[in-house]
């Protein structure tokens, strides 16, 4: 982790700016060359913090976008739909409960594969279902078997 540091502020202080892993949005961070302790050390410490949590925020935006293309290719009639998306949760309704198996399998795979080309880092997820938010237990890891196409 300290290496990882190191190496974001040397970028951020010779670019003036950082970008996240996968969508290279960049954060432009005025104090970083400031000669002001306080003022350069709050600019490290936003360059960090932008790439790890812009990365997460682009990772999660993909896997719902993802996710919400292949439930509307696989069920035309939204027997399951994306309900809220909240930092790196998912909240999806399924109408039908004889689909929630189908539809955990497509959430898992698509989430733990979302930065497959960018990473050969696995992000393993956990499924959870329940009547309501309120009793929600968790979902045994299903085995995914290979999507169709749509």
């Amino acid at each position: 982790m300290a290496t990882f540091i190191k190496r974001v502020k040397t970028q951020a202080k010779n670019c003036g700016y950082v970008t996240t892993y996968i969508t290279k949005r960049r954060r432009y961070l005025r104090g970083i060359s400031s000669n002001n302790y306080g003022k350069r050390t709050h600019a490290e410490r936003q360059a960090v913090n932008t790439i790890i949590q812009g990365t997460g925020s682009d990772m999660i935006k993909g896997a719902t976008i993802r996710i919400r293309e292949e439930l509307l290719c696989r069920y035309k009639q939204n027997i399951a739909e994306i309900v809220l998306q909240l930092h790196d949760e998912i909240v999806i309704e399924i109408n039908d409960t004889s689909q929630i198996e189908t539809v955990c399998k497509i959430v898992k795979e698509i989430m733990e594969n979302v930065v497959q080309k960018q990473t050969k880092v696995k992000f393993p997820i956990r499924l959870k279902a329940g009547k309501d938010l309120g009793h929600l237990e968790s979902i045994e890891s299903f085995s995914v078997s290979p999507r169709g196409q749509c």
